[in-house]
């Protein structure tokens, strides 16, 4: 990710390329030498203003299904949630998590995605639901394909703080999820995630395999 104002840059980004945005700026590129090609940067502003630029990812009418995991953390009677900032599911409440990187395990995918989200580290502890996400636009024409992975996760006693895509983030006793709009089957998957912890099952998900 290339980050305006040199916040951060990815290792493998040139520098910026020639271009012009909103009447002026240059318009970031990265150079994939391996294939030979320029992907254009887009702009995005987070919660404190500022503007980066984010890879354009073909997330949209992909070639092939995409790979994303989530994690539940709990802190007694209360799971921790994330109000989504980015389409497909925009100011919808749902669990921390994105796309697995090419290279990652699912272990450092989810820590990874935690830690930028919403500032955790987390241990990654067992595999709760594999999900299919198929969501078709008005013409038929697959728009979004993702596979999801939810995983149970502890933290410490850190407090959660929103960052990246995510626009806020709270720890919801179980008793108020109906209140909040969440994505399709999250609450299921959370209800199923603490039953699981007063069983004692075999780990489905073992990162040393």
């Amino acid at each position: 990710m290339y980050l305006w104002k040199g916040l951060s840059k990815a290792a493998g980004a040139d520098e910026t390329m020639p271009g012009e945005l909103n009447g002026g700026g240059s318009v970031p590129h990265t150079h994939l030498a391996a294939e030979r090609e320029w992907r254009l940067l887009l702009p995005c502003v987070d919660r404190s203003g500022w503007i980066f630029w984010e890879a354009l990812m073909n997330r949209r009418y992909p070639e092939y299904p995409l790979v994303g995991v989530g994690a539940i953390i709990f802190r007694e009677d209360k799971v921790l949630l994330v109000q989504r900032g980015k389409e497909p599911a925009y100011g919808k409440w749902s669990i921390p998590g994105g796309l697995v990187e090419l290279g990652e395990s699912l272990e450092t995918a989810v820590r990874r995605e935690v830690a930028e989200e919403v500032n955790l580290d987390v241990r990654v502890k067992n595999l709760v639901a594999a999900l299919d996400r198929v969501m078709p636009d008005s013409a038929g024409k697959i728009e979004y394909h993702y596979i999801l992975l939810d995983f149970i996760c502890e933290s410490g006693d850190e407090e959660p703080a929103p960052a990246s895509d995510v626009m806020d983030c709270v720890f919801a006793s179980l008793n108020d999820l109906s209140r909040f709009n969440m994505t399709t089957g999250t609450e299921k998957v959370i209800r199923r995630a603490f039953a699981q912890l007063k069983e004692s099952a075999f780990p489905v998900y073992d990162a040393e395999i």
